[in-house]
């Protein structure tokens, strides 16, 4: 095509002298030969424009799909770098979000579960100390109260049964250990509880012994603080057991 495209540009009239032919140039080089080239006669010019101004169209159209096919393909390009930058990692965030969020939602879920099961253990625990603590109130009121026959009577049951029991108690109490700081807040007021009620026996004893009605009264007032340190044991053991959705009859 070349060829064709320098012959009737660089053609001469028979009259004058040829013109030597003008080597093949490529196809980016052929708009600007022909631009370049000496202006023909009217003649010549009649022959050669349709060819020229044909080959100048198709040369301006193959500069346009150029473009057109360069610009589709840009596009593309474009497009396909929006979605490996911009919306991959956008979704990758999203679904990182949701995972973050799954995972803290699994935390707490898992979190709620292990002060569920804490406590769940701890009340089968103190169970096993009440039931010492039961003895030993008991053994106290099998010689009290209505129950009282002699001072000889209740101080042998105090001494040989009562406080030795009372002993264990507070051993087995002081043994328990919490799941965590608010069941370790609970379980405070238990042992003050037993502790109080092993020195209320005591102070029995020692009035017994020294024949001194002003420990019986010291006595008398160590137990009558039981009492209330017992309720506020059960409150708070019901409170965090409603918080905690856990049955404080535990298997």
């Amino acid at each position: 095509m070349a060829e064709e495209t320098t012959n009737p540009v660089q053609a001469a009239p028979a009259a004058e002298t040829p013109a030597a032919a003008v080597p093949a140039t490529p196809r980016e080089a052929v708009l600007t030969a022909a631009l370049t080239a000496p202006p023909a006669r009217p003649d010549t010019a009649r022959k050669g424009s349709p060819l020229l101004v044909f080959l100048t169209v198709l040369l301006v159209l193959v500069g346009i799909a150029d473009v057109i096919l360069w610009g589709v393909a840009g596009y593309y390009f474009l497009r396909s770098a929006k979605s490996k930058d911009g919306e991959e990692p956008a979704q990758s965030v999203l679904a990182g979000g949701a995972q973050t969020q799954s995972a803290s939602d699994a935390g707490a879920a898992s979190g709620d579960e292990a002060k569920r099961a804490a406590l769940e253990a701890y009340i089968r625990e103190i169970d096993e100390v009440q039931k010492l603590a039961n003895e030993t109130m008991d053994s106290y009121a099998s010689v009290s109260g209505e129950n009282y026959t002699s001072d000889a009577a209740i101080y042998a049951e105090i001494t040989e049964r009562t406080l030795p029991l009372c002993q264990q108690t507070n051993e087995r109490a002081a043994a328990v250990i919490p799941g965590d700081s608010e069941i370790s807040e609970v379980h405070a007021i238990y042992l003050d509880n037993s502790a109080k009620y092993l020195e209320a026996l005591n102070m029995l004893v020692s009035a017994a012994d020294n024949q001194d009605a002003g420990q019986v009264e010291e006595a008398n007032a160590r137990f009558t603080e039981t009492v209330n340190l017992s309720g506020n044991f059960n409150q708070a053991l019901q409170r965090l057991a409603a918080e905690r959705g856990v049955s404080l009859a535990v298997a």
